[in-house]
């Protein structure tokens, strides 16, 4: 999956029947076969004026932002669950 503020892509590679496999899973692993998909496609979609409609950036956000979602991950992940 590749997301940008105007565009999301997604690539699956495989094979459709279970007999069917990678030599290794290193190979098989979507970073290695799919990704590369993506990040293909979306470089010659923002490289094409055609496609301006699709260019974007995301905004920056602001370091108190960053810092809060941090630490109320932090101490959500240090809490003990509700039994």
């Amino acid at each position: 999956m590749c997301v940008s503020p105007k565009l999301v892509v997604g690539a699956w590679v495989g094979g459709e029947y279970r007999c069917l496999h990678f030599r290794t899973g290193a190979l098989g692993q979507g970073s290695r076969t799919a990704l590369p998909v993506c990040g293909y496609f979306l470089q010659s979609v923002f490289g094409d004026p055609a496609f301006q409609q699709y260019h974007g950036k995301f905004d920056k956000p602001q370091d108190s932002d960053i810092t809060r979602d941090t630490v109320q991950s932090v101490q959500a992940m240090h809490q003990k669950p509700k039994v």
